[in-house]
């Protein structure tokens, strides 16, 4: 068995290879030492200077329009709900058995009268739950409108 030293064979095949890059590079029209040097990695990376990351201007409209969707909900539910309060003011008017000195109640009328502001008086009828039904129920349509124009107005 031949006694082989792994050190010598390792650069007998270095020196094949040297040897090849040699052979390549003299048919691409270059020397062997400048593959030689190609091959070699930097021992330093190369540092780049740091840049402030700039706000792209799609990236600002797109954050600008997510902001105009969500105000945009917001005055939808705020529409909504003052229309809710009004209607369910009117409910408990018209049930003339729901108890007036119960809190929620109270609060529920109080509140929808609030709501309604000038457009409560518009109609006079002889009952009270008629005045409630019609002149709230008026306010109510009338805050869904205007919450719908106002939101589409807002929403990109």
């Amino acid at each position: 068995m031949p006694d082989e030293n792994p050190s010598s064979e390792h650069s007998s095949k270095t020196a094949d290879v040297a040897d090849e890059a040699a052979v390549d590079a003299s048919h691409n029209g270059a020397t062997a030492e400048s593959e030689a040097v190609r091959r070699v990695p930097d021992e330093q990376p190369r540092s780049r200077p740091r840049r402030r990351p700039r706000a792209s201007a799609r990236g600002l409209i797109s954050v600008i329009n997510n902001i105009r969707g969500w105000i945009a909900s917001a005055v939808w539910i705020i529409a909504v709900v003052c229309a809710l309060i009004l209607a369910i003011g009117a409910l408990l008017v018209a049930l003339e058995w729901a108890n007036e000195d119960n809190s929620i109640v109270s609060w529920f009328q109080d509140s929808a009268d609030w709501l309604a502001g000038p457009i409560g008086e518009i109609f006079e009828f002889d009952s009270e739950s008629k005045n409630a039904m019609v002149n709230w129920g008026l306010a109510a349509v009338v805050y869904l409108v205007v919450g719908n124009i106002v939101q589409r107005i807002i929403r990109p």
